[in-house]
């Protein structure tokens, strides 16, 4: 049931059947899932993601910080849909986060830029989302 709920949470261009959104859906928290789900137009959805490339120097360093520091601090962000850190074994690291609004991505594309780190950030882009699965 937990991964039903977790499906659930991830369809963010979408509305549950009893016509709530997803962050109050009351069956969300019981983890109890709706009978269907509807539809909806990705823009009226509104869902962006930050991505983020970046330079390892210490790879055993940034992956506990990234475990210790910004998996918890980004997952607590408002608006924090889902997020994935990948390393490509040349010194070169990736992530996309998915959230609800372009004000969050934004917000979070700007944390990215100021904060210092163990790695030396590259590029950092908003995009909209327009599939997600």
């Amino acid at each position: 049931m937990l991964s039903a709920a977790l499906e659930h949470r991830t369809h963010l261009d979408r509305r549950c059947c009893c016509e709530q959104s997803r962050a109050s859906c009351p069956t969300l928290y019981l983890r109890e899932l709706c009978a269907r789900i509807v539809d909806l137009d990705p823009k009226e959805a509104g869902v962006y993601a930050v991505v983020v490339n970046v330079s390892i120097t210490d790879v055993e360093e940034a992956q506990r910080e990234l475990r210790e520091q910004v998996v918890p601090m980004v997952t607590q962000v408002p608006g924090f849909v889902s997020g994935v850190w990948m390393e490509d074994g040349e010194g070169k690291g990736h992530s996309v986060v998915v959230l609800e609004s372009k004000d969050a991505a934004d917000a979070m594309a700007q944390q990215v830029r100021s904060s210092s780190m163990s790695v030396a950030v590259a590029d950092v882009s908003v995009h909209e989302v327009f599939a997600h699965a």
